[in-house]
């Protein structure tokens, strides 16, 4: 860190805790999910220089998919959730580089996040889900607040073996509790 003053160091926890709420607030729109929420945490395609610069969100092998653009992403959202009554997207650890280019008042950042998700489907179905994974993300901090510019979501492990244990009544809003 090449921090050299007070406010610059503050600046750059600040700007640490802003990018650790988004990614917490992106596990959170998965559990029930936010198609709103979830919306507000990509670059909105105005803010973008060109169509190259829009919002992209990947998934690797096994189940690779890529979209590109706000309403493209969430529509993916959507199609990912639909299937299960229970899912749940746990962060476990991250780290956070930001772009000390231009001091405290940098813009750019990339971050790296482990996390395990573990899903269930509809009580009719045998499909189930328990994988590990890592994010690799970019940043971007537009008039104040730091959106995601990129999600590459990289598997690490799958199981889609059955587990035991029941789905507790849906959430209200969750796709299982219509």
């Amino acid at each position: 860190m090449s921090t050299t003053n007070t406010s610059d160091l503050v600046q750059r926890l600040a700007d640490e805790s802003n990018i650790r709420d988004l990614v917490a607030r992106f596990a959170n729109a998965c559990s029930p999910p936010d198609m709103a929420a979830f919306a507000k945490l990509w670059v909105p395609d105005s803010d973008t220089e060109s169509e190259s610069a829009r919002a992209v969100w990947t998934l690797s092998e096994p189940f690779a998919m890529s979209e590109t653009g706000v309403s493209s992403i969430v529509a993916m959202m959507g199609r990912l959730l639909e299937q299960w009554d229970f899912f749940v997207q746990l962060v476990h650890s991250g780290v956070i580089e930001i772009d000390e280019t231009h001091g405290a008042t940098s813009t750019r950042a990339t971050g790296r996040w482990i996390l395990r998700e573990v899903a269930k489907g509809a009580s009719n179905s045998e499909a189930y889900y328990n994988n590990f994974a890592v994010y690799e993300d970019q940043y971007v901090k537009v008039d104040g607040k730091w959106y995601f510019t990129r999600r590459d979501y990289k598997y690490m492990f799958l199981d889609s073996g059955p587990f035991g244990g029941d789905a507790c009544p849906p959430i209200k809003g969750w796709y299982g509790g219509r």
